[in-house]
């Protein structure tokens, strides 16, 4: 498994030219995907998804397309979760 890249709202807003209040507009509707929480107060966007979103601007994707491209980020999300879960309770065999 890959690491994992963490971009903060500074870094999502500079790559994307997106404003603060259009990204928060853009996941509340579905149309970008939502923060993951670090800890405290602490969020930040999964680098993938942001440039996997950018691919799919520069392709000239529909708003519903974009938002179904948002949906199937969050369910690879749960998937990737519960693979590396799974993987973490069948390495513990005789521990």
């Amino acid at each position: 498994m890959s690491a994992i890249r963490i971009l903060r709202k500074t870094e999502v807003i500079k790559v994307t030219g997106l404003s603060n209040t259009t990204i928060f507009e853009r996941a509340r509707n579905g149309a970008f995907p939502p923060v993951i929480s670090l800890g405290g107060r602490a969020v930040g966007y999964i680098a993938h998804e942001v440039n996997a979103l950018l691919l799919a601007y520069s392709a000239n994707y529909t708003d519903e397309e974009i938002k179904q491209l948002v949906k199937l980020m969050l369910e690879q999300r749960k998937q990737n979760a519960s693979a590396f879960m799974t993987s973490l309770t069948s390495n513990d065999g005789g521990a």
